[in-house]
């Protein structure tokens, strides 16, 4: 899971580390759109977890702009509703993954009752077999 750590990489303007999905360091783009022009967010450099994890969060809190903890936490909830969106997927993979293995299992275990009963046919035919001939 991706996590969110302080880290004042200068006194005016840092900007909390932030590390991805996939565990390495996020990148850092400016924002293009018109609602968010040149706004700075992360996404993952590897395009493994997505072009847009969050804001970037600016650690002077000194600023009557900064919304540090806020953007912080906007941050953390993005993160952790992709993360539950991805375990919950995952989830249903492997469940019905579970049940494919099941009906396999079920099917393994008719032909080891079949191959039972043949072994037992055979013991007796050469028990029969045996005292015949003696």
């Amino acid at each position: 899971m991706s996590g969110v750590s302080g880290s004042m990489e200068s006194k005016n303007g840092g900007y909390m580390n932030v590390n991805c999905f996939c565990g390495k360091r996020v990148g850092v783009r400016i924002s293009k759109s018109a609602s968010n022009l040149n706004k700075l967010y992360f996404y993952c450099r590897d395009n493994k977890c997505g072009s847009f994890l969050g804001w970037c969060i600016t650690t002077n809190v000194n600023s009557p702009t900064s919304n540090s903890i806020g953007d912080g936490l906007e941050v953390f909830k993005a993160n952790l509703s992709r993360t539950i969106a991805k375990t919950k997927e995952e989830f249903m993979k492997m469940n019905e993954e579970t049940k494919k293995l099941h009906v396999k299992l079920q099917k393994v275990k008719i032909i080891l009752n079949q191959m039972k009963n043949c072994m037992i046919i055979m013991l007796l035919l050469l028990i029969v077999i045996v005292v015949k001939a003696l």
